[in-house]
């Protein structure tokens, strides 16, 4: 469901009349039932997907032409969607597009930042209450249509699923660190960066002499978020942390080993190995259910969506021109 309707949650699917079998300007690239769909909400929902590709739940094909093809087909997807939830009456109060329009408007730094944005995207404001209205249409028309007619994932399915897709539920090996950092800025004078390298070459000989790391981390490691932590930062991962802090923590093989000083766009630390977990499958457990359940469920109810919206194009006129001619 969301891939029909996200695509056009900021771009107002503008419904211009034409019931000519010809091509009614150059700039329409297709047509629902006389309605047009024109060239710039293409474009616009196409700069949209790929500023942000969730917006999708797979990514756009990369053939030639093919992504633009693929939003015309989501538009004329939504477009079909608003004007059977037209037929069926389907009617929006104005208290629901008010609350839409106050919650949206929280996303913007200000009120001049939400007119520039509307500004900088060639809309009005009345342009986003009328695809607010037309989607929260959309949305009523589904949960009266199709969500009552899709069977709801049970246990035995979840635990099917679970059971054969093993790679799904294994996590990977991971490392359990503990560090002690030197904050080392960019801007810092080589004294400065001196200095703090002569600390950690100092901690370093402290530790290897027995210290604890526990009381030297709490006493002399500047990051405030594990300090009080004894420096616990728990399970490292990629991506969570530098590439140079991420090769040091893997290349710790035995409880209590200490790595030498790593440096990284943070500054200087010194990493212990507190654990090694060797990768495991995640518990069926009832969270765990739960996820899956959610997953299934939503997988079934687009599955769901599309074969409504096939059924609702078999009986809409629909034209279709390239765009590029």
């Amino acid at each position: 469901m969301r891939k029909l309707l996200t695509a056009v949650s900021f771009v107002a699917a503008f419904s211009i009349a034409s019931a000519a079998p010809t091509r009614p300007a150059p700039d329409v690239v297709a047509t629902v039932n006389g309605v047009a769909i024109r060239k710039a909400m293409v474009d616009s929902a196409l700069a949209a997907a790929r500023s942000n590709p969730k917006m999708f739940s797979s990514e756009l094909p990369k053939g030639p032409g093919e992504a633009e093809k693929a939003i015309v087909d989501q538009l004329i997807s939504a477009e079909l969607l608003g004007q059977e939830a037209q037929a069926k009456g389907i009617v929006v109060p104005d208290s629901e597009v008010d609350d839409y329009m106050k919650t949206f408007k929280t996303h913007f730094a200000s009120e001049k930042d939400y007119a520039d944005t509307l500004r900088d995207h060639g809309f009005t404001e009345k342009d986003l209450r009328d695809d607010a209205r037309r989607q929260s249409a959309v949305k009523r028309l589904l949960e009266k249509e199709v969500i009552p007619a899709v069977p709801r994932v049970v246990e035995k399915e979840a635990r099917a699923f679970y059971d054969s897709n093993p790679p799904l539920f294994t996590e990977p090996e991971e490392v359990h660190i503990a560090h002690i950092l030197a904050i080392v800025d960019a801007d810092f004078s080589a004294a400065k960066k001196s200095k703090a390298r002569q600390k950690m070459e100092k901690i370093l000989a402290d530790l290897k002499a027995g210290k604890d790391f526990a009381a030297l981390a709490t006493a002399e490691s500047e990051d405030d978020g594990s300090r009080a932590r004894g420096g616990d930062v728990g399970f490292v991962r990629p991506n969570e942390w530098p590439d140079e802090f991420v090769a040091a923590a893997n290349a710790l093989k035995n409880k209590g080993d200490l790595s030498g000083i790593v440096e990284t766009r943070f500054g200087l630390h010194v990493l212990k190995l507190l654990e090694r977990m060797p990768p495991h499958v995640i518990p069926f457990d009832d969270k765990l259910k739960g996820e899956i359940v959610a997953r299934l469920d939503h997988r079934r109810l687009e599955e769901a969506t599309l074969s409504y919206v096939e059924s609702l194009k078999k009986k809409a006129k629909i034209q279709i021109w390239d765009s590029k001619t």
